[in-house]
């Protein structure tokens, strides 16, 4: 999201040319999978607080919501997601067997696992200079103009 000054006059236009975009399948599918992770931090959380990292985690995820995804970063949030996975799966497993959480070293290594992938691949997507196109130009040129 990026914050540019408008002219008064042409601020209805840029109202509805905003109101008009869609956002990408790559930014629903990115959403979904980023709210699905959120729904199980929050599930987990419940069983255990004494665990280091879940409020990291949640502003983590928070702020993924704001990127835009093409299609290799998508594969990439994917990827990041997955100690998120393992959690969820190993919470299913509990409540089937009706065990309470016995060993919360598993979770802190997954928990800080997943910290830590999701937080350097947010920063790589903040920083990303790949997908930017926009040369700089000079305003103005110090060449001398032949007469």
């Amino acid at each position: 999201m990026e914050i540019q000054l408008v002219p008064r006059k042409a601020l209805p236009a840029v109202r509805t040319i905003v109101r008009s975009t869609k956002p990408s399948i790559g930014h629903i599918t990115a959403l979904e999978k980023i709210q699905n992770a959120q729904q199980t931090i929050d599930k987990f959380s419940q069983f255990s607080n004494k665990l280091e990292g879940i409020s990291k985690l949640n502003k983590t995820l928070d702020s993924l919501k704001y990127f835009s995804y093409p299609n290799n970063q998508l594969e990439r949030l994917s990827e990041q997601l997955n100690p998120i996975n393992r959690i969820s799966k190993l919470m299913s497993q509990i409540q089937t067997k009706q065990k309470s959480l016995v060993d919360a070293t598993k979770y802190q290594n997954l928990l800080t696992q997943s910290v830590q992938s999701l937080s350097i691949f947010r920063n790589e997507l903040a920083h990303n200079t790949e997908n930017l196109t926009a040369v700089s130009k000079p305003a103005y040129t110090l060449e001398d103009e032949d007469e």
